[in-house]
């Protein structure tokens, strides 16, 4: 199958989760990060497996963190694609600074299984 590209901006926090909208599972290939200047405070961009898409789940799994002081673009590539099942969710986090909202883009490469 050909590959997605999920796309997402904005200038407040960052929470975005990626799912089956299908229903079948998928892989993930890659997370791209830019943000328009770089944070001032420390703080990390977290992406995490929601196991069965539960935030409660005992499998979820923080698969890459970043702290994103001194970053103005982060790419995160797996040596190999990170297999969810159809019920997982991928979520990307980050607090951005508070005290001055930095925009971002998010761009999710995946595709079904």
């Amino acid at each position: 199958m050909s590959k997605q590209h999920e796309k997402r901006t904005g200038a407040g926090a960052i929470s975005v989760t990626l799912n089956s909208s299908l229903g079948i599972d998928f892989n993930v290939y890659e997370a791209r990060v830019h943000l328009n200047a770089a944070a001032t405070s420390a703080e990390s961009l977290t992406m995490s497996i929601m196991s069965s898409g539960s935030t409660s789940s005992p499998f979820n799994t923080v698969i890459a963190t970043q702290l994103m002081t001194s970053v103005t673009d982060y790419i995160f590539r797996p040596e190999v694609p990170i297999h969810l099942k159809h019920n997982d969710k991928l979520k990307c986090a980050w607090l951005n600074d508070a005290s001055s909202y930095k925009t971002w883009g998010l761009e999710i490469v995946w595709d079904y299984f």
